[in-house]
């Protein structure tokens, strides 16, 4: 795997955490492909502070989707890597959480920003 894994973080306590998965470029690529994105959730999920109750079809699937995003969406690539696993919340109901958070905050900044004139 450390051809494909830069790092893996893991944040939080319990079933609150999450890990923070950053792949190599090749990692992207091994991610995109079925068998390497459930190679790459073996990995997570085996590490010895992962807490999660997800599938590893959940996790391999929302590992794909990241690195599928990379390739096709480059204004995305900050994004999509480093994988953000959540423990708990299955993909892609992370996803639509992520959005709600960062569109809340987008529009919160364009207010403050009109007020200001």
């Amino acid at each position: 795997m450390r051809a494909f894994v830069s790092s893996l973080r893991i944040t939080g306590e319990g079933t609150d955490g999450a890990a923070h998965l950053l792949l190599t470029r090749e990692g992207l690529e091994f991610g995109v492909r079925r068998e390497g994105s459930h190679q790459l959730a073996r990995f997570v999920m085996g590490y010895e502070r992962w807490h999660g109750t997800r599938s590893e079809a959940n996790v391999a699937s929302e590992i794909r989707a990241h690195c599928a995003a990379w390739w096709v969406i480059p204004p995305l690539r900050s994004a999509a890597d480093p994988v953000d696993l959540e423990f708990t919340q299955p993909w892609p109901r992370n996803l639509l959480t992520s959005i709600r958070i960062r569109g809340t905050d987008l529009l919160k900044r364009l207010r403050r920003k009109l007020a200001r004139g």
